[in-house]
This record gives structure tokens, sequence and C-alpha cells, in this order.
């Protein structure tokens, strides 16, 4: 039975398009590490656990940009299903002027709470937060952008423009750190090769869609609404809470020393988290396509919860028994406190992979039910690690519980429901 249900998975397009996505997740994985180790070396530990601070800010301040990319692209490949050429150009245009409008009110609220920002994070410069908040609005862009290069399944671009990505910030940020601009040059590395991937991914958009022929001031569908966005977006910034914010809240409780060394175990740990970043991104447009044309999707679902508990649990594993050798050989002696917390790490965020798949399955099929759960859960998860963090493990032991029950909730009502459709 096991064997039969891999030869599926390996001859299904879910498999297709996740293997290239999963190749280009790797590579920049890889990269990415390359990237957060030679900041951690290049940097001293509270100057490494600033930026690690305003990267999962950025990731947290992103999840709203994602909740969009999941909805654009989830529109995108209802027209790209239905043959809607010239209605893709219009809703390409009309959203990025939206994205534009909404950038010019909002970026004035940055600024005037930027102080209050930088007094959080304990940082004695205000450059690196200026800096931090132009990444926002190239991040926007970017959004609608790859949620159309998705949506049209391009996945082989994506993929190359994401490795990319990752090597121009290598590139940029060392050699600003290099050159003595510390945390402020990492930032600044990271802005400027997120520009070069929004305009590289806008050229290919525009040029894959255009339609000279499109009436720009017609209507276009209205089912990209409001009224659909709103419980992606709620969905997308608990997620992104739930699994960031800690080291934020690390970085102001703690010590700069044992934040530096959970900064160094988050970001090993965190990786549990993007390996099926790449099945997710292709199931996505595989879901919402099988909706559109009334087809069913629950083998896609479990092709993916087994790809993902087969890498993610095997990776929590390798932690669990190899995490002190791996400290020492990509962070050395500085971060020798890392070890044990990375042991537990991978098997405390493993239960938030699955919780992954199975939110994105939903929301392709236009359904929220994580959206309550991550709503319930989010706040109260966020409140036990502020109430009880005089040990930088009861961390870890909170951020795996509520996890673990996200993911028994959530699959539980899932299978539910799935039976009821059989029956």
């Amino acid at each position: 039975m096991m064997i039969e249900e891999v030869k599926l998975l390996l001859r299904s397009a879910l498999f297709r398009g996740g293997s290239v996505m999963t190749i280009a997740g790797v590579l920049g994985g890889i990269f990415g590490y390359v990237y957060q180790i030679l900041m951690g070396r290049m940097l001293s530990p509270g100057e490494y656990a600033l930026l690690s601070a305003l990267m999962a800010l950025l990731m947290f301040n992103g999840s709203p940009l994602s909740a969009l990319t999941m909805a654009v692209a989830r529109h995108v490949s209802s027209l790209q299903a239905k043959d809607e050429k010239r209605e893709l150009w219009k809703f390409f245009l009309r959203s990025n002027k939206i994205v534009l409008v909404l950038l010019l009110m909002l970026s004035p609220f940055f600024y005037i709470f930027s102080d209050l920002l930088g007094n959080y994070l304990k940082t004695q410069s205000m450059l690196p937060v200026y800096l931090f908040g132009l990444i926002i609005p190239t991040g926007a862009l970017l959004a609608v952008v790859i949620g159309f290069l998705q949506g049209l399944k391009c996945f082989v671009f994506i993929g190359i423009v994401g490795v990319i990505g990752v090597m121009l910030k290598i590139v940029f940020s060392g050699t600003f750190v290099f050159l003595e601009y510390s945390v402020s040059g990492a930032v600044l590395g990271i802005f400027l090769s997120s520009l070069i991937v929004l305009i590289c991914c806008f050229w290919l958009t525009a040029l894959k869609i255009y339609s000279r022929n499109s009436d720009v001031e017609e209507k276009f569908s209205v089912s990209f609404s409001i009224k659909s966005f709103y419980p992606v977006l709620l969905a997308s910034i608990a997620f992104t809470a739930m699994t960031q914010l800690d080291m934020v809240i690390v970085n102001n409780l703690f010590d700069p020393e044992t934040a530096g060394n959970y900064a160094a175990a988050s970001v090993l740990g965190k990786a549990i988290l993007y390996l099926p970043g790449g099945l997710v991104f292709a199931l996505f447009p595989l879901v919402a396509e099988n909706l559109a044309r009334k087809e069913s999707s629950a083998n896609l679902l479990f092709q993916a919860v087994f790809a993902t508990s087969c890498f993610c649990g095997f990776a929590a594993i390798f932690y669990f028994f190899f995490s002190g050798w791996l400290i020492h050989i990509l962070y050395g002696e500085r971060y020798s406190g890392a070890a044990e917390l990375l042991r537990w790490y991978g098997l405390a965020i493993f239960p938030m992979a699955l919780v992954m798949v199975a939110e994105h399955f939903l929301i392709a099929q236009g359904r929220v039910l994580f959206t309550w759960l991550f709503f319930a859960m989010a706040p109260l998860q966020i409140l036990a690690i502020l109430t009880w963090h005089q040990e930088v493990w009861m961390l870890l032991f909170i951020i795996g519980s509520s996890g673990a029950l996200m993911a028994l909730i959530g699959y539980s009502l899932i299978w539910r429901e799935y039976r009821k459709a059989l029956s």
C-alpha cells in the first residue's frame, strides 16, 4: 500500500511542480543558511540577535503580504482555468494600483512609530529600523507579482529568481558588513536584493499576461473580494505570529548572549517549516484549479501530508541527535549554548509544518477553518510566552504544545468533513 502511494506521488502534477520548487527551496535554503551563518560570524551575538529580530519582524509584517499572494494566486488560477486571458491583464493593473495607493497612505505611520520600535528592539542606532522600512513596500509589490507567477505555475522562474535573490543578499550584506556598516549594512543588502528580484518578477509577469486589447477600465471579476481576503489575512498573520515572534520576544526579554544563542537555534530549527515550502507552493494553484473545475483534491492533500511528514520528521530527528555537532561546525564555540536549544527546537516546530500544509490546502479551496483556530491559539501562545519565560526552554515547550494542539484539532475536523462527504 505504501509503495503504491509513493508511486502515485511520483507520477502526480503535485510532485512535478513541487519537486521544482523543493529543489529551488533547498538551494535557496542552503544559501539562506550561508547568509545567516555568515552574519552570525561577522556580527557579535548581540548584533546578530538584533538582525534576527528584525528579520522575524519582516516575516511578521510580510504575513499580510503572504495572504495577498495566496489570494492573488487563487484568483489567477481560477481565471487561468477558465481561459480568461483578458481579465488577467486587467486584474494585474488594478491590483498593483491598489497596493501602490495603500503603500502611500500607510508609509508615514511606520516612521511615526519607528522610535517605539527602536526602543523595543534595544538598538542604539535608528538607521537599521529606517532601512527596514524600505523593505516593506518592496515586499508588498513583490507579493502581487509572485501571486501571479504562482497562479500561472511559473515554478522554474520563481525558483531561479528566488535562489539568485538569496545569493545577491549574501553578496550585498556581506560586503556592507565587511565595510563595518554592521546591522545597517546587512539590512541594506536585504533591501537591494529584494528590489532586483521585484524588477525581474514584474518584467516576466507583464511579459506573460500583457494584453493589448484589454479595456482596463472595464470591471473585472468580483470573485477577488475583501470578503474572501480577510480570513486568509487573519490566518497568515496568526501563523507568522506563532512561528516568528518568539525571536522578537526573546531579544527583548533575555540578555544578548542568550538571545544570540536562541537566534542561532531558531534560524536552523525553522528550516523544518521551509522544507515543505516548495510542495505547498505547487499545491496551492493545483487545488484552486481543481476547485474551479469542480474536481476533488483529497489525493493532493494526502500526498502533501505524506511527503511533509517524511521530510520534516527526518529533519527533526537529525537535529535531536546531531545539534551539538551542527552548531559547532556552523556557528563556532561562541554559540555553544544553542546546541541544547536546537535539539528540541526541531521537535517543537514540526507540528506547525503539518498545520501549514493543511492551511494552504483549505485556503486554496476558499475554506477558512484554520483562520478561527489561529485566531484563538495565537494570542494564547504569545500570552503564555510572556507569562512563563523564566527559562528559555519554556518557550520551546509552549511552541510545541500549541502547534501539536492546532494540528490535532485541524486534521480531526478535516477528517470528519471528509468522512461525511464520502457517506
